[in-house]
C-alpha cells in the first residue's frame, strides 16, 4: 500500500511504502536458559573459543557467499597474435541473445579491421556475445518507402533562381519528371517510380518581414493549385519550410490544413533554422534530434486520427551542424523519415555527403538533391543508383 506524505512536494518525494508488519520474537524459556548458562561453564580457554569461533565464521561465510546454483559459460581466448588479423564487424544495431551455453558475436555483413592500439592489449578471455541484427519493423500499410523510389521537382512556383520548379509550367514538368523515371526504370526496374514536387512553403529572407520570423510564406493559392495538380496526376507534393526565427512546431502546425491531403507530406530546411540573434542566409541554422522527433510524433498522430496512409518526413542535411544531435534520431513506426543529402558539388564529394550522413550514420532512409547549377559535373542516373545504397529519394532542383 502506497500512501501520499507530502502532497506538495515534487512527485517523486510524495510516495512511500507502508513498512510490513513485524513478526513477534518467540520467548525462550527459563529451564532453556538455565542450561545454556550451565554448558558455558563447561567450555574451555577464552583462546581455544576465539579459534573455534574464526573456524565457524569462515565456513558459514563461504556457505552464503559461495552461489547456489551458477550458469556455466563457456570462454574463448583471443590470442593477441590473432587480433592483428581478425577482422571484426562495424557497428550496426543488434539485439543480443544471450544463452548458458557458448556466447559468440555475430552482426552485419561489412567488415573492418581491428585498431592497432586494441591489437597490442594482453590476450582476453572472456564470455562471447552472440547478437542478431535488430529486425526492421514492417512499414505500416500504405508507406510508400521502401517499395517505391520517389523522384521530385524542386523549386518556389513562379521564381526560377530557387530551383527547377519555377522555371516549368505544370506541363512540361510532368514531362520532365516522366523522362527521369523512365531512366531509373531501365536501369533498375525492380523499383516502381513515384513522381511529386517540393515546393518552398515558407522562404527565409534576410528581412524580419512582418512577424519578425524573416520568412516569407507562399499563398495559399499556390499552394492549394499544386496540391490539385499533384493529386489529379498521382503525385506526390512535399512541403519544404526554412523556418528562419520561428520554432519547428510552430512552422509544421501551420501547414495542417494541407497536411490533411493523404498525397501531401513534409520536408524541414535546417539551413535557414536560426536562433533569435541570427539572420538566415547568413548564419547557418540548424534543428535538433528533439525537433524531429516531435515532427515524427505529430505526423503520426495526424495521420492516424484522419485515417491518412503514414506520411514522409524529409530533413534536408549537408554539413554536421545541420543537425543537433543526430546519433539520437530513431525511426518511429507511423512516419517514415528522410535524410537528405543537399550537397552540391562534384561527384565525389556527393558521394562522400551521401555516405557520411546516410550510410555512416545509420538513418532509416536517404535521399539526395542533384542541382543542374551548383553541381560540377552534374551526377546522371546511372550515378545515382550506384550510390552506396541507392537513395530512396531523388531531388531535382
Amino acid at each position: 500500500m502506497l500512501t501520499m506524505v507530502d502532497p506538495d512536494k515534487p512527485f517523486s518525494t510524495r510516495w512511500y511504502a507502508t513498512p510490513a508488519a513485524q513478526r513477534e520474537a518467540r520467548r525462550v524459556g527459563a529451564h532453556f536458559r538455565h542450561l545454556i548458562v550451565a554448558q558455558f561453564g563447561n567450555l574451555p580457554d577464552p583462546t581455544v573459543l576465539r579459534i573455534v569461533a574464526l573456524v565457524a565464521l569462515v565456513f558459514s561465510s563461504a556457505f552464503f557467499v559461495y552461489p547456489r546454483s551458477i550458469v556455466s559459460v563457456q570462454t574463448e581466448v583471443m590470442q593477441r597474435t590473432d587480433l592483428t588479423t581478425h577482422a571484426v564487424p562495424t557497428a550496426k544495431p543488434v539485439n543480443a541473445v544471450i544463452s548458458t551455453g557458448r556466447i559468440g558475436i555475430s552482426a552485419g555483413s561489412q567488415n573492418g579491421p581491428l585498431s592497432a592500439a586494441r591489437a597490442t592489449e594482453a590476450a582476453v578471455v572472456a564470455p562471447v556475445l552472440i547478437a542478431t541484427e535488430a529486425p526492421a519493423a514492417p512499414p505500416v500499410e500504405g508507406s510508400l518507402l521502401p517499395n517505391y523510389r520517389v523522384l521530385l521537382m524542386y523549386g518556389l512556383p513562379g521564381d526560377p533562381s530557387y530551383g527547377s520548379l519555377g522555371s516549368y509550367d505544370n506541363l512540361r514538368l510532368l514531362e520532365f519528371m516522366r523522362e527521369r523515371a523512365a531512366e531509373f526504370q531501365e536501369i533498375d526496374p525492380s523499383r516502381p517510380i513515384k513522381l511529386g514536387v517540393e515546393i518552398i512553403a515558407s522562404l527565409a529572407q534576410k528581412t524580419p518581414g512582418v512577424d519578425g520570423s524573416y520568412v516569407r510564406d507562399s499563398s495559399a493559392t499556390s499552394i492549394y493549385s499544386y496540391t490539385e495538380f499533384t493529386r489529379s496526376n498521382d503525385m506526390l507534393l512535399f512541403l519544404d519550410v526554412q523556418i528562419g526565427r520561428r520554432k519547428v512546431p510552430e512552422e509544421v502546425q501551420r501547414l495542417h490544413r494541407y497536411l490533411l491531403e493523404p498525397h501531401v507530406h513534409l520536408a524541414l530546411d535546417p539551413e535557414f533554422a536560426v536562433g533569435s540573434t541570427e539572420i538566415p542566409t547568413v548564419d547557418l541554422g540548424s534543428v535538433s534530434a528533439a525537433d524531429i522527433r516531435w515532427t515524427q510524433e505529430y505526423l503520426v498522430a495526424l495521420a492516424s486520427e484522419n485515417k491518412l496512409p503514414p506520411k514522409i518526413l524529409m530533413v534536408h542535411q549537408f554539413v554536421p551542424e545541420m543537425i543537433v544531435n543526430k546519433p539520437l534520431l530513431r525511426p518511429v513506426r507511423g512516419v517514415q523519415l528522410v535524410i537528405d543529402v543537399s550537397r552540391w558539388g562534384n561527384q565525389e564529394a556527393k558521394t562522400a555527403a551521401y555516405t557520411q550522413f546516410v550510410n555512416d550514420e545509420r538513418v532509416e532512409f536517404g535521399g539526395i538533391m542533384l542541382s543542374g547549377t551548383w553541381d560540377d559535373p552534374a551526377m546522371s542516373t546511372e550515378d545515382v543508383i550506384n550510390l552506396p545504397g541507392a537513395p530512396d529519394i531523388v531531388i531535382y532542383q
